[in-house]
């Protein structure tokens, strides 16, 4: 039984190096998020948070003005 004593325990993955604060509010955006749109995976959520988090507001607000966003072979298939 001593040998699972010294196993090192699994740590959550943290690639944005983000503080125990910015984990916290994280992790609470991400729920209010969840809550208004249920249909949504957390993945996407958390993946969302992350790249709006990360990316400058002047080139966030450059890709929603010119719908860089937007796929548009998915759009022209339909």
């Amino acid at each position: 039984m001593t040998d699972l004593e010294n196993l090192e325990r699994a740590k959550p993955s943290n690639p944005y190096n983000y503080s125990k604060i910015d984990l916290a509010r994280k992790e609470q955006a991400i729920k209010a998020a969840s809550r208004d749109y249920p249909n949504i995976p957390a993945f996407y959520i958390e993946m969302a948070y992350d790249v709006t988090e990360h990316i400058p507001e002047d080139e966030m607000k450059e890709i929603i003005d010119k719908d860089l966003w937007v796929n548009y072979k998915k759009e022209a298939r339909k």
